[in-house]
């Protein structure tokens, strides 16, 4: 959706699987990566007028299953690069987040 911008690993929820699963799913898919997941830590919903369907985005706080064992490996038709970052001021300047990523990091660097 937003090529060339920085984001997170996500994607859909297949039928019959809970939004948990298809979220450990897809990090696994997207960077090789198992995670644990926490709360969630942003929630979004809109109405899409064309399809005539809600659209969910929920982030889940997260941490990897096996941290001695990581090793990111991206699937080259989601993600190009990867960033570990704590902070949006890690980012170095020009650098494009996609919008919700943005406002997410502003909230938790609040904290």
């Amino acid at each position: 959706m937003f090529p060339e911008w920085w984001d997170i690993p996500g994607g859909r929820v297949e039928v019959s699987e809970f939004p948990q699963t298809a979220a450990v799913r897809e990090v696994k898919e997207e960077t090789n990566l198992s995670v644990k997941l926490g709360n969630i830590i942003y929630e979004e919903s809109e109405f899409d007028v064309e399809k005539q369907l809600v659209f969910t985005r929920l982030v889940y706080a997260s941490e990897e299953v096996k941290p001695e064992l990581f090793e990111v490996i991206l699937d080259p038709e989601e993600h190009s690069e990867y960033r570990l970052i704590s902070s949006i001021d890690e980012m170095p300047e020009g650098e494009k987040l996609v919008p919700y990523v943005e406002e997410l990091f502003r909230k938790i660097d609040v904290f």
